[in-house]
């Protein structure tokens, strides 16, 4: 996922406030067969595939979740998400503050 976000910033550059985002969610994980299809003119997108070992640290209010597995299949209009994992967790340090 690491080197997801790095191609990502090669093909569509993001703002520097984003950038800094994407870099501070410490991306980690493992794509399989995936795709992704964006059309930017139309404001359409499609995604399809699995991943495993998904892992994003809390940042801001957002809680970060480590050892995520699953697939992802959608649209800009719908999309389902099937988790299938048994060690994930979510980590939520300021949730109860």
């Amino acid at each position: 996922m690491h080197e997801v976000s790095s191609i990502v910033q090669f093909f569509a550059p993001l703002p520097d406030n984003q950038r800094h985002t994407l870099a501070q969610a410490q991306l980690k994980g493992s794509l399989e067969k995936f795709s992704l299809f964006a059309n930017l003119d139309e404001k359409t997108i499609a995604v399809n595939g699995k991943f495993s070992g998904l892992s994003i640290v809390p940042f801001a209010k957002i809680p970060g979740i480590d050892n995520l597995t699953g697939q992802i299949q959608g649209s800009e209009k719908a999309g389902v998400l099937r988790l299938a994992t048994e060690e994930a967790s979510i980590i939520a340090p300021d949730f109860f503050s």
